[in-house]
């Protein structure tokens, strides 16, 4: 993926956040010569690392390939197609799949997963907006014989609360983990269908149970926040 508006709003962002080439280099684990093409719109690569970056940037994967932070409904389909054409670069699964979708259906605005495939039966959109946290635009789909599982953004609302005191982030199926990291959950997944070590029938069945669980400490006093999610059914 490259593209030019994506590259202006990285450097964008690491001015507003006075983050150096070799500093933000240094945090994501790759050399500055990548940030350098990640300021030029080249996100070719890694795509774990381009989630690290949302990351360390403070913004959803949506808003990164979108070039901008406030998107409207339309322009997060379109962000989506964008991100199911940058992973099908990597495993090439979905190659024929995003040619099928006719341009002028995006300028339409008509939402991205009535087009994706006509295999496709399942389209989760999760949202969640409490009194610490907000988390958008995490989705949830099965296409094509595989899942694929989209990290959104999880932001902050709590002043006493910084990235540095949560020590767990957990997203979970029921009693069952789908997902775990020590920070935020920035990595996006993919499984062939019927492979159940992330998405088990059970779980998948029951997106209305999916929840965070975040452990964080304020004033030395460790808290842990259940966050159910808004689930929007896309196929509907």
């Amino acid at each position: 993926m490259k593209d030019e508006q994506i590259g202006k709003f990285i450097s964008k962002l690491m001015k507003q956040q006075k983050i150096s080439r070799e500093e933000l280099a240094s945090k994501i684990n790759v050399s500055s010569k990548k940030i350098k093409k990640y300021e030029q719109g080249n996100l070719n690569g890694n795509i774990d690392k381009v989630f690290l970056l949302c990351e360390e940037l403070n913004v959803s994967i949506n808003q990164l390939v979108m070039g901008k932070k406030e998107l409207t409904r339309e322009e997060s389909n379109e962000s989506l197609i964008k991100i199911l054409n940058y992973q099908e670069k990597k495993s090439k699964i979905l190659f024929k799949l995003i040619y099928l979708i006719p341009l002028f259906l995006i300028i339409l605005s008509v939402p991205i997963f009535i087009f994706l495939h006509e295999n496709r039966d399942l389209a989760y959109e999760l949202n969640s907006d409490t009194k610490n946290f907000k988390i958008e635009h995490l989705i949830f789909l099965r296409d094509n014989g595989l899942y694929y599982l989209i990290p959104g953004q999880l932001i902050i609302k709590n002043s006493e609360i910084t990235n540095d005191n949560i020590t767990d982030v957990t997203l979970m199926g029921g009693d069952r983990l789908i997902y775990r990291s020590n920070r935020y959950i920035t990595e996006s997944s993919t499984e062939r269908k019927g492979y159940d070590e992330l998405f088990p029938k059970e779980v998948v069945d029951n997106v209305d149970n999916w929840y965070y669980k975040i452990t964080y400490s304020i004033n030395g006093e460790e808290k842990v926040d259940i966050i159910k999610f808004n689930v929007e059914d896309l196929t509907k």
